[in-house]
Order: C-alpha cells, then structure tokens, then sequence
C-alpha cells in the first residue's frame, strides 16, 4: 500500500522535502534549548499547568482544602451517565443523544471505552461523562436493576463447586443402587 503524501508549501522534490524537515527541526530543536534549561523552565512554574511524563499529559494544579478535596472524590462513588451521540440519521433529520447509566465514576470511564472501541465506526460518538442528576440516579439505578434481573447468573467458583459437588452426589447415588454406567 503506497501513501501518497501532500507537498509543503516549499517542496519542489523528495530531497527538498527532506531537507526542509530537518531544518524545521533542528530550528525547533534550537529554540527550546537545553535539556537543563528545559528542566528549569519545568521547576520554574509555580501555579498554573505542567506536564506529568508518567501520564502523557499537561495538567493545571491548584491548592484546595481537604474538605473539598473528599466532597469531590465522594462524587465519583455516585451514579454517572455516560453521553454520547448516535450519528444514524433520524426520518425527522436528527440524531440520537443517549445517555448510558453507570453505577459510578469507574464503571463509567469503563463503559466510555468500551464504547469508543466498540464504535470505531463512528456511528456513536462518547461526548461526556457527568455525574447522574437525582432523577437519572433513581431510574437507571431501577432499570439497571431490572435488566440485571433477567440476565441468566454468571458461573463463578462458587457456582462451580455446588456443581462438582451435586454432580459427585448424583454419581455416588447411582453407586450405591448399583447403577451400571
């Protein structure tokens, strides 16, 4: 498979191409100097955002209460609702915007990957995470609980054992009346 590349602005060639490229680079390369001075730059930002390399990502940090601080965390213990838009066409020219209920905040960011992996399509689209008002709280809490009601028991261990055990049962049983097998 051969990827067809777009000219720059000052391409006249594949070697121009090149050299244009390292050029940029080495510019950029210069422009943010050392690596010492990079680290300074880093140590010097006091309030306002910085990058965690552990995450891949540029954060904002601020200074909070405690209090705070567990009111916020005590939010992710609750109900969530997981928004996204299903971009199939509707007869009237809309869409859909579905709302998916999560139990709290981990089965949500869960459920949100699921869902942008399951849909590489890009028929539905995960726009949002957000904590479940009261009333989404108490009818997915509900719903949630009526589905799970009619999905048939997983099998665990437990499960497993009781099954051994009735089955060894049955097999002594058929033992002792002389059952042949």
């Amino acid at each position: 498979m051969s990827r067809r590349r777009r000219p720059g602005p000052e391409v006249g060639g594949p070697g121009e191409t090149t050299n244009a490229l390292n050029r940029a680079f080495r510019k950029a390369t210069e422009a943010r100097g050392s690596k010492e001075e990079r680290r300074q730059e880093v140590k010097k930002l006091n309030a306002g955002y910085t990058f965690d390399p552990h995450a891949g990502a540029t954060y904002s940090f601020e200074h909070m209460p405690l209090a705070s601080a567990e009111r916020r965390a005590g939010v992710a213990e609750t109900p969530h609702i997981v928004e996204a838009i299903n971009w199939t066409t509707t007869e009237a020219g809309g869409v859909h915007y579905n709302r998916y209920f999560a139990h709290d905040f981990d089965e949500a960011l869960g459920l949100a990957a699921r869902l942008r992996i399951g849909f590489e399509e890009g028929v539905e689209e995960v726009v949002a995470i957000r904590p479940a008002t009261p009333t989404e709280a108490a009818a997915g809490g509900q719903a949630s609980a009526h589905f799970l009601e009619l999905m048939p028991r997983a099998i665990s261990s437990i499960d497993e054992m009781d099954g051994a055990r009735t089955a060894a049962a049955a097999r002594g049983a058929g033992k002792k009346r002389g059952a042949k097998r």
